[in-house]
């Protein structure tokens, strides 16, 4: 299955390049085009250049969705390819420091343990959290001189 199967009318103009590691998964039932990552477990929605021609007029163009998180919330909405492919790779670049994040589902709710290999660098509540811990875990502040 392909988007040009699954969906013949989508021109191929609004198709932007699939990054690499990507695959198509498109499916006829959907609103729009897909395509998935294994490795980054994500579907990137890629839908019509004209508005008009959208399910949701008022959404964006494109949606990153997390397959491991069931709570439906998107990790990026844009009308922005560019910005896909800059979130595609901050992610892989996480990936590549061995940052990952391992949820404890505590009877207060549930709790971020997100960690560099074998060590917690720090607890999170919510996905703000957890993103705001990793890039400081990826770009950490200058040490202050003495």
């Amino acid at each position: 299955m392909t988007y040009k199967t699954e969906f013949p009318d989508f021109p191929d103009s609004d198709m932007p390049t699939m990054p690499e590691g990507f695959e198509d998964t498109s499916w006829h039932n959907d609103a729009c085009p897909s395509m998935e990552s294994n490795s980054l477990q994500w579907r990137i929605w890629a839908d019509y250049i004209d508005v008009s021609q959208r399910e949701f007029s008022q959404g964006h163009r494109f949606i990153i969705l997390s397959l491991e998180d069931d709570s439906g919330e998107p990790l990026l909405e844009t009308d922005d390819w560019n910005e896909v492919l800059a979130h595609i790779a901050r992610e892989r670049a996480i990936q590549d420091a061995g940052i990952h994040v391992i949820e404890d589902h505590s009877p207060r709710g549930p709790m971020f343990h997100v960690m560099r290999g074998d060590h917690r660098i720090g607890i999170a509540y919510c996905r703000s959290d957890i993103d705001q811990i990793r890039e400081r875990a990826l770009n950490p502040a200058p040490k202050k001189e003495a």
